[in-house]
């Protein structure tokens, strides 16, 4: 069997039964109690225990305190997210007090304010917070004033050589 654990400090043997053996990645550690083994430090902690009866059972756990790594870089209206760690288990995204279903993306373009939230397979958790703000196109406005500008001044135009000519 095999488990992930988050915050767990010690690891108690079941009833009937007393630990024979405990590594840590690997590691025989000396134990100071058939009951219980402190589990002091993150890694895989492989438990070997035999019953009264003879019986034997071999488990696994993997002890993980440490929050998943994220990077978010947020450029112009993009932000671009980076997953360092290879653990993550789940990802929730909350734009503007709800959240997104199904995200999994590395890049958001939508303006809004956004938390990141991703954890690990043991419920580590990590968050970033973000705004993406609305970007104005200068030059996008300055052509359509122009052309709004243009369609004014023809406009003029004819109405002021309409007024002006004479036909006879």
């Amino acid at each position: 069997l095999a488990y992930e654990v988050g915050q767990m400090d010690y690891y108690p043997v079941p009833a009937g039964m007393e630990f024979t053996e405990v590594r840590l990645n690997d590691e025989l550690l000396d134990l100071a109690s058939n009951q219980y083994v402190e589990m002091r430090e993150d890694g895989t902690y492989l438990f070997k225990m035999t019953g009264k009866d003879g019986e034997k059972l071999e488990t696994t756990l993997v002890k993980d305190t440490v929050a998943p790594e994220m990077s978010v870089s947020v450029s112009k209206s993009t932000a671009s997210i980076q997953y360092l760690s290879t653990d993550i288990d789940q990802i929730v995204l909350i734009k503007d007090g709800e959240q997104v279903s199904g995200f999994s993306g590395t890049s958001i373009s939508e303006p809004g304010k956004y938390t990141l939230t991703v954890y690990d397979g043991a419920g580590n958790a990590a968050s970033t917070s973000f705004n993406l703000k609305y970007q104005m196109n200068f030059y996008g406005i300055l052509a359509i004033v122009l052309v709004i500008l243009s369609i004014a001044g023809i406009g003029g135009f004819v109405v002021y050589t309409k007024k002006n000519t004479n036909v006879r």
